[in-house]
């Protein structure tokens, strides 16, 4: 008798595509996906629970994800698996705080040229945001080492997470970055944004100095923090020695002023944030409601940040991104080629 054919990855993925998730046949599909050894099957099926928010495989999800941390470079290459498994159990509201504190601490060293890379920068974004999420009383211990880890996705989301968590002890580990500015705007951005969210008074006294110097990008990063915070005492030209640049740079972050733009990656739920104390203005009128925040960033469509320590020589700057500035200063899209 001949031997069974083995399925091949098209056959798997062409099957779980086809598969009606939310019926009782499909289910077993979607669990027969999950315990694939493929990573890029449990990937697009972890992806599936995510968009669609199908609860109830949870612990597939992280069997799954337990799974690929073993010999990982090999079996989950790029950290495909790990990274949409992790998503998807944090977009499900999965409570396990142990389980995301480990994925704080996945390295995956890849084999790049003749060096190695890391490809475990997002899960370990993701697992800060489901902590921040989660209200994990050591979040900011977490975070405070987070700002020392060489890709700029972690460094971005400890900042991030800790503005979401919304203690205002968080606010010294943010000032302590601050005292060495990052490689990457965008994390030194979501820092000043961050401090001023936790201390607004702290915050507003640690930017005044930079939007009185002649460092125009400090400047201008100063004056968006400011504007991103909403607050009353923001817009106060007065205090920047280039008064017209700083109140534009304000005014185009305020939420009144700019639409809305969907985050990389999802907020972290259930957790509100903060009451603002006094003197902030919650709005662009009194009594309005702002926008929701800029959130955090993740990995398949988010950015993770943190780190004040220099990044390593060997860490490349694009690696870690926040989506959408990727491509910035490089190629043209294939559209605008086209075009």
């Amino acid at each position: 008798m001949a031997a069974k054919k083995r399925k091949t990855l098209e056959d798997e993925l062409n099957a779980l595509v086809a598969a009606d998730l939310r019926s009782p046949e499909g289910r077993e599909q979607l669990k027969v996906a999950l315990t694939s050894q493929r990573h890029r099957v449990v990937a697009r099926a972890a992806t599936f629970v995510r968009e669609r928010h199908l609860d109830g495989v949870e612990p597939l999800l992280q069997e799954a994800f337990e799974r690929f941390l073993v010999d990982g470079a090999k079996t989950d290459m790029g950290c495909l698996a790990k990274t949409a498994l992790i998503e998807a159990l944090d977009a499900l509201e999965w409570s396990d705080s142990d389980f995301f504190v480990k994925a704080t601490r996945v390295v995956q060293p890849e084999p790049e040229w003749k060096e190695s890379a890391d490809t475990a920068g997002g899960v370990r974004a993701r697992g800060l945001y489901a902590l921040a999420r989660l209200g994990y009383p050591d979040l900011i211990l977490l975070a405070g080492e987070a700002f020392t880890d060489p890709q700029a996705s972690v460094r971005l989301a400890a900042a991030e997470a800790l503005a979401h968590f919304g203690v205002r002890h968080g606010a010294g580990v943010l000032l302590l970055a601050l005292d060495e500015l990052d490689d990457d705007p965008l994390v030194t951005l979501a820092t000043m944004s961050a401090l001023v969210s936790l201390a607004p008074e702290v915050g507003l006294a640690r930017l005044t100095p930079l939007l009185q110097g002649d460092e125009v990008e400090l400047h201008e990063l100063a004056a968006l923090a400011l504007g991103q915070s909403n607050r009353a005492d923001a817009a106060d030209g007065s205090r920047c020695s280039r008064p017209s640049a700083c109140t534009a740079a304000i005014a185009r972050s305020m939420p009144c002023s700019r639409p809305s733009v969907p985050a990389g990656g999802p907020t972290p739920r259930r957790r509100s944030r903060p009451s603002r104390p006094a003197g902030s203005s919650p709005g662009c009128e009194p009594g309005s409601k702002r926008s929701s925040p800029p959130p955090v960033a993740g990995s398949t469509g988010s950015s993770p940040i943190s780190s004040h320590s220099k990044r390593p020589r060997g860490a490349r700057a694009d690696e870690g991104s926040a989506p959408g500035v990727a491509n910035r200063g490089g190629r043209p899209s294939a559209a605008r080629e086209r075009a």
